[in-house]
């Protein structure tokens, strides 16, 4: 299998999602290209993060997800089922594979003005039978909300730290709050 490809989907952007908190964030979308092209049994693209989240003073949010030490298998951040196609095969998949995410900020009833931060690099890889069959994809995605206004729909991103509010190819080098 070649490495997965990925396409920022933008952001942010408010996501609902099979019962887990609203959030916002950005959604990415990664495709595998499966080899040989004719290839007919699932194939699934797996992630492992490492993550934190911080509120506005720089106070970790007691959302910490440590990274595994080997992989696969991944810390149980691969997506639900819905946000997947791991058929090769299926619809106008034409040998690839599919899965999307959406790392963001949960959007809890915080008072205005209230600040959450996301810091995390992950890894995505392709497993067949819970082998790997790809290179391992590094990806990073530092995300910063304000509670602007009531309601679940009242944040808005905040540019207050350099380098912030990017999801994409490569490693942040440090998972704190200031990217520093």
């Amino acid at each position: 299998m070649s490495n997965p490809h990925t396409y920022d989907l933008g952001g942010p952007r408010r996501f609902d999602d099979d019962g887990n908190p609203e959030r916002f964030g950005r959604g990415v979308e990664f495709v595998g290209t499966v080899q040989p092209y004719d290839f007919d049994q699932n194939i699934i693209l797996e992630r492992d993060v490492d993550a934190i989240g911080y509120d506005g003073n720089g106070q970790n949010l007691s959302v910490t997800k440590p990274a595994s030490e080997n992989v696969p298998p991944g810390n149980n951040d691969t997506g639900p089922s819905w946000a997947r196609d791991d058929d090769p095969q299926s619809g106008d998949s034409d040998g690839r594979v599919y899965d999307w995410d959406n790392p963001g900020i949960i959007t809890y009833d915080d008072p205005i003005n209230d600040i959450h931060r996301l810091r995390a690099n992950f890894k995505e890889f392709a497993v067949f039978n819970g082998i790997l069959c790809s290179n391992i994809y590094k990806w990073k995605a530092a995300i910063s909300m304000k509670k602007t206004s009531e309601g679940a729909t009242g944040w808005s991103q905040v540019d207050d730290v350099e380098g912030d509010n990017n999801c994409g190819i490569g490693w942040l080098d440090h998972l704190t709050w200031n990217l520093q």
